[in-house]
């Protein structure tokens, strides 16, 4: 994604039109942090004692969503992520969770 920003500053932008522009380009700039924090969220999820998988539900629905999985400690085989939709998605990995569980981060983004 190119960030296009709203006013340049030229050879004849005038010392007292800085001000103005530069408050623009930040306005801009929020915008489009906050348009790219809307549609993230991440969370930290268990799969209990014995199980392979887990399922993670949003809060609200995200369009196309990008997950991304980090296990907290070693889950002791490969894991992944299967059953992704706008409203969620499942965790799984080889072999079941031990005593204690195993925690998983997760953060998805929307387009």
């Amino acid at each position: 994604m190119a960030i296009r920003f709203p006013q340049r500053w030229t050879s004849q932008t005038s010392p007292e039109d800085t001000g103005g522009v530069l408050q623009n380009a930040l306005d801009f700039l929020a915008d489009i942090v906050d348009k790219f924090m809307s549609a993230t969220t991440k969370g930290t999820v268990t799969i209990p004692n014995g199980a392979t998988n887990v399922s993670v539900g949003f809060s609200s629905a995200i369009t196309s969503p990008a997950v991304v999985v980090t296990p907290i400690g070693d889950p002791g085989a490969r894991f992944w992520i299967s059953g992704r939709t706008n409203s969620g998605f499942t965790i799984n990995q080889g072999v079941a969770a031990p005593v204690a569980g195993q925690q998983y981060d997760w953060i998805a983004k929307g387009a």
